[in-house]
Order: C-alpha cells, then sequence, then structure tokens
C-alpha cells in the first residue's frame, strides 16, 4: 500500500476473480496435462483408506475420496450415473463413515463399514435399514504435490474430474435502451445445480467490437480448468467435503453506440468461513473496444494511482484520494446510520462506475458490513473541478449521446 496522502487511502484491485481459486485452477492445469500424475500410497502419517477410489457400491460405478485430517477425518462419493456429491463423516475410530455427517442420524446411516484395507484396495458394505451392498475399490492417482497444491485429498482433481461435463449454452436476445445484444446462460450440468453462468455478447463485427465481445465470453468455460464453478466444488469439497457453488451474472447496464457500463454479480460458497458475494462494474469504450479505468479521468488534485506487482496477473491499483475529492464521496453516500458511516471509513476500495447523472462510488467492505456497500453518487458538476483534459472530453461525450429524456 502507498503512503496515506491526505487522510484517505483507498485500494482497487485487479487480476484473479476468485482469488485462492486459481492455485486451484492450476492445479486442474497441471492434471488435465497429463504430466504430473503419480500413483503414491497416502503419506506415512496417513490411515491405508486415505486418497481418492474408484469401483463399485453394489454394482453401480462410483468415485470415492477420503480426507484425514488432525481434527476431522471428512470424505465424500458420488455415483457416476448422476454425478452428484454425497457427504461422508467418520464415526469414532473404527473405519465406519455415515452419509449424514454432522448431524443427529449420523449413526443411522446410510453407513460404510470397510472391513479390508490396503493401500491399494478397500473393501467393506454399505448399508441402510435392512438393506446391504458389497463396497469393492481401488486406489485412483493423484495429482503429484507441488508448491501450490493445498494438500487435500478430496480437493484433488483426481476425484473431481469425472463431474465435469460439457456446459450446455443457451442464447436469447435482449434489449437494452433499443440496442438488441444476445445473452448466453451456462448449464454446468445438473451435477452443479446451485452454480452457473451468464454473460453477453453484442452485435457487431468491427475490430474493436470484436475485442469487448471476447472479454465477455472470457468467463464462459471452456473445461475444468476454467471453469469458476469446478475449481470452487474443489475446494470447498477439500475443505469439509460439501460441494460448493458458484453463480455469476454479468449484464449491461447502459448500453449505448459507442458506450457501455457493465455489471458483473458473483456469488459462491466454496468452503471457506462464510459465502462470498461481489458486485464488479465495467465502463467499456466500444469506438476502440477497450475497458476505462475511470480514475484515469481525474488530476492529482482528487487522487494518485500506484500499480503494484506490474505485470503479474495479480497486479492491483492502489489510488490514495485527496481530503477534498473524499468529502464529496463521504457527503454523497446514501446511508444516513451512524454504523454504516463508522464503516465508511474502514473501506478500503471504491470501485467506481459511470451512471447517467455522475460517478457512483460504491465501497468495498468486510463481509460483515456488506449491508452497508451502497453508492456514493457524484454528479457531473461536482465532478467537473477535478477532472483532466482526457476525463471532461470522455464525459462531454458520453453525455451527448445520452437522449435528452436520460440526461440528469
Amino acid at each position: 500500500m502507498i503512503g496515506e496522502i491526505g487522510s484517505s487511502t483507498i485500494m482497487s484491485r485487479t487480476g484473479s476473480r476468485y482469488g485462492a481459486q486459481s492455485l486451484l485452477t492450476l492445479l486442474a492445469i497441471a492434471m488435465l496435462a497429463g504430466t504430473n500424475l503419480a500413483h503414491a500410497a497416502p503419506a506415512a502419517a496417513a490411515p491405508a483408506w486415505a486418497g481418492v477410489w474408484r469401483g463399485t457400491v453394489g454394482t453401480a460405478a462410483v468415485r470415492v475420496c477420503l480426507q484425514h485430517d488432525d481434527y476431522q477425518d471428512i470424505g465424500a462419493y458420488y455415483y457416476l450415473r448422476h454425478l452428484t456429491i454425497i457427504s461422508l463423516g467418520k464415526l469414532g475410530e473404527q473405519p465406519v463413515w455415515t452419509e449424514a455427517p454432522n448431524s443427529d442420524r449420523a449413526a443411522k446411516g446410510p453407513l460404510w463399514r470397510l472391513t479390508t484395507i490396503t493401500n491399494t484396495h478397500l473393501q467393506g458394505s454399505w448399508s441402510a435399514g435392512t438393506q446391504t451392498l458389497p463396497i469393492t475399490l481401488d486406489r485412483v492417482a493423484l495429482a503429484k504435490a507441488d508448491a501450490e497444491d493445498s494438500g487435500t485429498t478430496c480437493g484433488n482433481p483426481a476425484f473431481s474430474l469425472p463431474r465435469f461435463t460439457k456446459p450446455i449454452l443457451v442464447r436469447k436476445p435482449a434489449t437494452l435502451n433499443g440496442i438488441i445484444y444476445t445473452r448466453i446462460l451456462v448449464d454446468p450440468g445438473r451435477q452443479f445445480e446451485q452454480s452457473g453462468t451468464e454473460t453477453f455478447q453484442l452485435r457487431g463485427t468491427t475490430p474493436a467490437m470484436r475485442r469487448v465481445n471476447a472479454a465477455l465470453y472470457a468467463t464462459v468455460p471452456t473445461g475444468p480448468e476454467n471453469a469458476t464453478y469446478f475449481t470452487c466444488s474443489m475446494a470447498a469439497l477439500g475443505q469439509n467435503g460439501l460441494d460448493g457453488d458458484d453463480s455469476s451474472t454479468l449484464k449491461p447496464l447502459i448500453l449505448m453506440k459507442n458506450w457501455m457500463v457493465s455489471e458483473d454479480d458473483e456469488e459462491n460458497d466454496c468452503g471457506g468461513a462464510h459465502p462470498n458475494s461481489d458486485v464488479r462494474y465495467a465502463t467499456w469504450d466500444l469506438r476502440s473496444g477497450a475497458q476505462i479505468n475511470l480514475y484515469d479521468w481525474f488530476t492529482t488534485a482528487a487522487l494518485t494511482q500506484t500499480i503494484n506487482d506490474r505485470g503479474s496477473k495479480n497486479a492491483y491499483v492502489t489510488v490514495a484520494f485527496r481530503p477534498a475529492f473524499k468529502h464529496l464521496i463521504d457527503v454523497a453516500y446514501s446511508r444516513d446510520d451512524p454504523e454504516c458511516r463508522d464503516t465508511l471509513a474502514e473501506a478500503d476500495a471504491w470501485d467506481p462506475r459511470l451512471t447517467e447523472a455522475g460517478i457512483a462510488f460504491t465501497p468495498e467492505l468486510p463481509h460483515v458490513a456488506q449491508a452497508c456497500e451502497e453508492d456514493a453518487l457524484v454528479s457531473f458538476a461536482q465532478l467537473t473541478p477535478f477532472l483532466n483534459t482526457t476525463g471532461r472530453a470522455q464525459i462531454a461525450a458520453f453525455r451527448k449521446e445520452l437522449s435528452p429524456s436520460r440526461r440528469k
């Protein structure tokens, strides 16, 4: 972080959309490349049953993960015919697993009882009520551990890769401000029924429009290595043996001939302490096909910017507001309750977006304070003294394109 200027230092980050999930994405890529596979037995401290397994419950094909941790033994499995995760939890010290972990009916099952355990083979029985089925499992090769491997068994791609199926894309026409575009809905399959992705495409074949559409299409997965719902699922499985869920909706808020403002609304639960939600905005110049950094429109009387980790995928910009400019934002913030006002002082980043009436600044706050994430809308007239030559010209061009009824 750069040193504080005046009274406010605000950070804006760019890079990976899902932070820690990028590590799992890298691991998935390594697995898919087929160069880092090793058929190794569990670590010396781990019991022989720990690992990824394939085989049958009765006559039905399954894939299973059993993970040993000092604080908790967890597991999961799925039938290859429907690919839906069923969680497992170990009961006591014996190799008995329940399909109702962390519940008051855990001991009632259904239950797995392992009777033959070697480094390469498991045998036992599945029981529910009066029904009993044989279990036969053989070990599956894991990804070779490296510096970025979380080390979890249930989070290893060897367990989850068979769950990935080619997503189905559904295209629907839509209109905003009289301009036609195409919504793209990504269905990842019923095994990921709580997840999904939506984006859109604009009409046009100019080089600028192709650049915009390529950026908008980047959220559409082409395989498990860039399907965020898949890497989220692996992260959650490694944490607690439960499936994760991840959804994102990318849509236009303002759409004109030469300008667009998009909103990316993301929600996920990938096994952390709590679910995550995030809304990001982007302003696009459709004449050039470029995404605009609105902070570039301001003079140093308003703010300064520093690019940290320049050239890396985790690069982020530190933006320091000058007191007079920060005062405009504080006054424009829409919440009057003291609790949110106090929380506002702790915001370490503001996400700006172009609106028909000015620029809205949205604070990025901790999870517990996200209810206070409301816009501070600063009008064009208030912004004018802080705009550089480029900013004034760009805003004039934007406002000229607005219809008279939409100018504010």
